[in-house]
């Protein structure tokens, strides 16, 4: 049996439809999948980079917790000293206690 040009190649045209459809979806899916990417990395961004008040407020309050002098229980003078301050004090007593000086 002889083909003439008049004649629909069906196998030829499933083909090239299901290639089509298969890099259609492929596209689609790459494309969808590279716009999640993208929201979720600028979503990330905006909420890293965000301040926060509340940190913020709370990092202060340790801050000034650190570097104050401030009565911890006034009843039983016990008082908070600046961890600088502390930290001198503790290196003193164990110069003192060795025989070294400053």
């Amino acid at each position: 049996m002889n083909k003439t040009s008049d004649e629909i190649n069906i196998p030829t045209i499933v083909l090239v439809t299901s290639l089509s459809l298969l890099i259609f979806l492929i596209l689609v899916v790459g494309a969808q999948t590279w716009y999640y990417h993208i929201k979720n990395e600028q979503e990330f961004t905006k909420i890293i980079s965000s301040p926060s008040i509340a940190l913020d407020s709370h990092l202060a309050n340790q801050q000034e917790l650190l570097n104050s002098y401030r009565w911890i229980d006034k009843e039983q003078q016990i008082a908070g000293i600046p961890i600088d301050r502390a930290m001198q004090l503790i290196a003193q007593e164990r110069n003192a206690g060795s025989g070294l000086t400053k």
